[in-house]
């Protein structure tokens, strides 16, 4: 029998206590590197997640061990250790935490899984966006700064934040503010989105845009401005010239041709040569643009349907970047609209006030607003561009063709030969032939041309795909810009609807036509319709306000799913 003493219960109890502590220490060895691998294996587990369907940054990290900076990102918020952004074009949310709410635009750095630095930069200079090419831009006329080759857009509209690019900016509208970086604009915020008031528009010199000399005359004073002469004398390569009266274009000796400008001139000194821009509000522009764009004879409401089209169409231009390194939203051409070619009228005018400031627009925003002047019967749609169609252009008038199948030759043959019941009849464009003469024009490297061969039509039965035959090989031509222009090098006379024969045209009337015959160096053509044939027919909207249609009405009828409604 073993008996325990009290120096031996006490030698046994030390022993245990080291066996007990012992234990603990192995137990929290353990239990630590137990941690650490299963750390390691959620880490790796994480890390792998990650390569396979994280963002790209975190997987470009992890597998190179480099630092990835996503440069000029917008910060859209930092809350609940949750950081989202915007950055080309993809929203963002990831885990990371912020000691304040971050808003804004920031250079953010990734190491590995984790975001390291945020790097918010400050705001730059403010102003109204004047002008813009690849290496500048200019805010209010005067402020010209240097950009970076790739500086993305960010937009906020009702609280929320996108990106968009410089088709969204409108030259003399909109404000921007610039982020700064070494110098550069390296990003752009869109602070407002305003329709403008006034129309920047490039007076061209024939087809040049440029002159060597611009003479303008003040109407209240007579006063003849050389500008050349005064740039020179003031060593400026921009002059603003105004006069409440009117501005006259004329020649050294004060000669004038035409109407008086309204608003007012700036005048660039370019390295190709001087360009002319009139600013002038927009109605005022629209004044002049209706009776250029369609006779001041035809109906109230035709004009006005004209006028509502016309106006949404400069509106719509105004985001076109063509002009924008000359601070200009367009040119007074058919590129764009013909302006201040004819004079006026009380009529035309009227039909300007009375649809002051409406507007087409479809699913909330305004459309373009395509016309021409007379369609063959049926109108086109954007297939003839190659492009696909919009919700508010559709093909309109194939029920007065009797449901013919106008994509296919025999029919169509049977359509352009014949006069239907519809709005353009009274045109002198809504039939024609065309004669071209093929026998003088060679091609440098085909020959001469032998014949054409319609290959497609579209629903509409303008072509789409049209075969040129040479002595030495073949054209294909699928535009319908492209086909007229062609073919309308080798226009001898077209003979019109009224049997007036017209032998000015250098393009063919439209791209709605058949071969009828070729023969002793001669093709002649039968076709329908002048100009696209895409969106408001002009002469059917007139055909439509003898019947008693509203301009709205008409205006609904040639676009789908639209409204009208007004600028504010």
């Amino acid at each position: 029998m073993v008996v325990l003493t009290t120096g031996n219960f006490m030698k046994f109890d030390r022993k245990l206590k080291k066996m007990l502590l012992l234990l603990i220490v192995l137990v929290i060895v353990s239990l630590i590197a137990t941690g650490m691998i299963l750390s390691k294996l959620m880490k790796d587990a994480k890390e792998a997640s990650v390569k396979q369907d994280g963002p790209w940054f975190f997987q470009q990290s992890l597998e190179t061990g480099e630092t990835v900076i996503l440069e000029n990102a917008f910060l859209i918020s930092s809350k609940e250790k949750k950081i989202t952004f915007l950055h080309k074009n993809e929203i963002y949310t990831v885990e990371g935490e912020s000691s304040e709410e971050l808003f804004g635009i920031a250079d953010i750095v990734i190491d590995g899984m984790d975001i390291s630095k945020i790097r918010l930069k400050p705001d730059g200079k403010t102003g109204v966006l004047t002008s813009y090419n690849e290496n500048t831009l200019t805010l209010d006329n005067t402020n010209v700064l240097n950009r970076k080759e790739d500086v993305p857009v960010y937009k906020i509209i009702e609280g929320n934040v996108q990106q968009t690019d410089w088709g969204a900016f409108v030259i003399g509208a909109s404000k921007i503010k610039c982020i700064l970086q070494e110098g550069q604009v390296s990003a752009i915020l869109l602070e407002e989105d305003t329709m403008p008031q006034d129309v920047r528009v490039i007076i061209k010199n024939g087809n040049s845009l440029f002159y060597s000399d611009v003479y303008v005359k003040k109407q209240s004073t007579q006063e003849v401005i050389s500008a050349k002469a005064q740039m020179q004398a003031q060593n400026i390569n921009v002059l603003e010239v105004t006069d409440e009266q009117g501005l006259f274009l004329c020649d050294a000796n004060g000669a004038t041709s035409g109407e008086a400008y309204q608003g007012s001139f700036r005048i660039l000194q370019t390295e190709e040569g001087i360009i002319l821009i009139n600013t002038v509000d927009m109605e005022t522009y629209l004044k002049y643009v209706l009776p250029s764009e369609m006779p001041s004879s035809f109906e109230p409401e035709a004009l006005k349907a004209q006028a509502v089209c016309a106006r949404t169409y400069a509106y719509a231009q105004m985001h076109n970047a063509s002009y924008a390194k000359y601070g200009a939203n367009m040119d007074d051409s058919t590129s764009f609209q013909v302006y201040h070619k004819q004079v006026p009228s009380e009529k035309t005018n009227l039909a300007v006030e009375e649809t002051k400031r409406e507007v087409v627009s479809c699913n909330g925003s305004l459309i373009t607003c395509y016309y021409y002047s007379t369609s063959p019967g049926v109108t086109n749609d954007l297939s003839v561009w190659g492009t696909d169609n919009r919700a508010y252009i559709s093909v309109m008038g194939l029920d007065t063709a009797n449901q013919l199948n106008l994509s296919q030759n025999g029919d169509f043959s049977n359509y352009i030969r014949n006069t239907y019941d519809c709005y353009d009849t009274e045109s002198p464009y809504y039939r024609w032939q065309a004669k071209l003469d093929i026998s003088q024009i060679k091609d440098t490297q085909k020959g001469l041309l032998q014949s054409i061969e319609v290959q497609k039509r579209n629903n509409a039965g303008y072509i789409t795909e049209l075969l040129l035959h040479y002595e030495n090989g073949q054209e294909t031509l699928i535009k319908e810009g492209e086909i007229r222009n062609k073919l309308g090098n080798y226009l001898s006379e077209i003979v019109l609807n009224n049997e007036s024969i017209r032998t000015d045209f250098s393009t063919l009337p439209s791209a709605c036509f058949e071969v009828l015959h070729t023969e002793n160096g001669t093709i002649t053509l039968q076709g329908g319709g002048f100009g696209h044939g895409i969106g408001l027919s002009q002469y059917g909207a007139n055909a439509m306000a003898k019947k008693g249609f509203g301009y709205k009405e008409i205006v609904k009828y040639y676009y789908s799913n639209v409204a009208i409604k007004k600028i504010e």
